[in-house]
Formats: structure tokens, sequence, C-alpha cells
């Protein structure tokens, strides 16, 4: 993608142009502005794939304690669903049914309020990871050693959430 900006952009002809489609044509030239890039607050990432977005941080950026969120991989297994790119959680929920009494169907806001939160420090790794060394050489995403990084995260237990659905007949949100 970036070779072909820099070819348009350096004058280069670039053969059969005109059947390059007007999406294509914008990844190429200005990735840097279309909604739900992860990469635009990312800082010195090696980009492997743009569709969907998979990058790596380089080891030399890995020195924190804590991988500050401008350095922290991305990985996806799928495009960045279009409600996602909003950055707007309020329409999102979390269902806990199946072998329950009753359904439960809770907010982002239940789920910041109602429950007990943990702090926790994780390390997050890719299971691919590596993945550039092996022999013989893997297929897809040629990960070097920077699908890493430590987070700090505020957790929610999901058994509290489960207890609620699994004991009460009548739940404030329930849906079923």
């Amino acid at each position: 993608m970036r070779t072909f900006g820099a070819l348009l952009a350096s004058g280069v002809p670039i053969p059969f142009a005109g059947n390059i489609s007007g999406e294509l044509g914008l990844l190429g030239l200005h990735a840097e502005e279309l909604p739900g890039n992860p990469m635009m607050d990312k800082l010195g990432l090696r980009v492997l794939s743009d569709r969907p977005w998979n990058a790596e941080t380089p080891v030399t950026l890995l020195d924190d304690d804590i991988t500050p969120n401008a350095r922290h991989f991305v990985r996806n297994n799928g495009l960045v669903p279009a409600r996602a790119l909003s950055g707007s959680l309020e329409d999102w929920s979390l269902t806990i049914d199946g072998e329950v009494k009753q359904a439960l169907r809770l907010s982002m806001e239940d789920l910041k309020t109602r429950f007990d939160k943990h702090k926790a420090t994780l390390v997050i790794e890719c299971g691919g990871n590596g993945r550039a060394g092996y022999k013989p050489p893997a297929s897809d995403n040629q990960w070097t050693l920077g699908a890493v990084g430590c987070v700090m995260m505020d957790l929610t237990g999901i058994s509290s959430m489960i207890s609620m659905s699994s004991s009460a007949t009548s739940v404030p949100g329930a849906t079923g």
C-alpha cells in the first residue's frame, strides 16, 4: 500500500491505474485518514496486514514496565465491525443465557458500575509471536517478537453475573 502511494506521489506511472477502485486508491494514499484505522494513534509499529489490521511493536520499543497503548501490538482476525468505529459503547451489551434460570442482558454502564472491579497487570501475547523464525516457515502474518505487551486492566468477574442470572427470578435489565 505504501509503495502504491509513494509511486503515485513520485509521478511514476501505474499500469492499469484506471482499474484500481476508489477504496483501494484511498487505502494506498490516505490510510491514516480512513475511519476504523487502529493505527492512527500507534507510534512506530510495523504493519503486517491492513485487511484485517495487524501490527507488531519493534522490540526496541518494548522497554516500559507497562506498554503504552500507543505502542501495544494490534491483532485482528477479521475486519473491525462498523459499529465499533463510532467509539461509542452506548449500544453494546453482554447477554448471559443458556444454562441459567433467566437470561441477563447487561449494558456497558451496568458492567462498569454494578460489579466489583479487580485491578490486574497482565502480559498479553499473540500465539503467533515469533512465527517469522519457524522452520519450516509458517503461513500467515510473519510476527517477529513484537506481538506482546504488558497492560493494567480493571476486570469484572463473570461469576457474579452468572450467579445473578442463575438465582434471580426477576433481574432489572434481564431479557427472556
